[in-house]
């Protein structure tokens, strides 16, 4: 390989690309790393950097690219045994100027994953109530991963836990009033950054994010009803139980305690509609990088 004005490409340089690469791709630390198996690696000081050294951190970096934005970067190109390696070449994209700027961009976007890249699972767990329910009722699900680091992998790939809920079609009004509180929440989720939800209603608490839950019972999020049923409410729970198991609690509790519709005594009504809890997740199972599915497991029934 042929050297822009005679000089080689320092070992130190090329090792401070593959780190910040490696440190997106491989292992990582922190909110850095997909768990992923790379194909270029250090280089001692004595090294001379060819076209296969190169080339391997142009894999790896595509890799992380197209995890990430769903298509190969355009901003590097591979090289050959007879190129000029410049310090910077926007025309053939083989300068270590570009291959320092894919580095760089690939870690500013390490926690995006593109659509292409991942699958929804809404029902890891689901159960359902059946027609007639009322009172207080809870489920509580435990999301176990194999270890710490998988945890890590999970979320620093774009990979969320998917809280959700729904009332079947009919029913009462009550049943109605419940409908239009789990369908205007939408989805929780649960991300390496925040807490979000999908629907406009409901109200978050805490700028919690899969690292910050406290480690005793916290709610992150609340929605009552309205009307005659603004006592009731469905509230969701989340744990740190330990390193590798997040705890998820979900309490759809119906305390309206009866409204006169007319003469006599109020009357508290049950819920004439099915009542369906979904705990699901978002993962990375891309081609370039595929992380593991914790365990979903429920430990109350709803």
């Amino acid at each position: 390989m042929t050297i822009a004005s005679g000089s080689l490409i320092l070992a130190t340089d090329y090792n401070a690309i593959q780190t910040t690469v490696s440190n997106i791709l491989g292992t990582g630390s922190g909110d850095k790393g997909y768990g992923q198996a790379l194909a270029s690696s250090q280089v001692a000081i004595s090294d001379v950097i060819d076209a296969d050294n190169i080339n391997n951190l142009y894999t790896d970096i595509q890799k992380a690219h197209t995890h990430q934005q769903g298509s190969a970067s355009t901003l590097i190109a591979q090289v050959t045994t007879s190129d000029l390696i410049e310090a910077n070449n926007g025309v053939t994209y083989k300068g270590w100027t570009q291959y320092q700027t894919a580095a760089n961009l690939i870690e500013t976007n390490r926690l995006t994953v593109a659509s292409s890249q991942r699958t929804i699972t809404e029902t890891k767990t689901t159960e359902t109530k059946a027609s007639g329910w009322n009172g207080n009722n809870n489920q509580i699900v435990t999301v176990t991963f194999a270890s710490a680091d998988a945890r890590r992998y999970f979320f620093n790939a774009g990979g969320t836990i998917r809280i959700s809920a729904s009332v079947a079609s009919g029913g009462n009004t009550k049943a109605a009033d419940w409908r239009t509180m789990c369908s205007s929440v939408g989805v929780i989720s649960i991300s390496k950054t925040a807490i979000t939800k999908s629907g406009a209603s409901g109200t978050l608490y805490g700028s919690y994010n899969e690292s910050t839950i406290p480690g005793t019972s916290t709610k992150i999020m609340d929605r009552y009803g309205s009307g005659n049923y603004a006592e009731n409410y469905w509230q969701v729970n989340a744990t740190n139980t330990s390193a590798t198991v997040i705890t998820i609690e979900q309490i759809f509790n119906d305390a309206d305690t009866g409204d006169q519709t007319g003469t006599g005594p109020a009357v508290d009504e049950n819920v004439t509609a099915a009542l369906t809890v979904n705990v699901g997740e978002l993962r990375a199972t891309g081609a370039n990088v595929s992380v593991a599915s914790p365990t979903f497991t429920v430990t109350n029934s709803i």
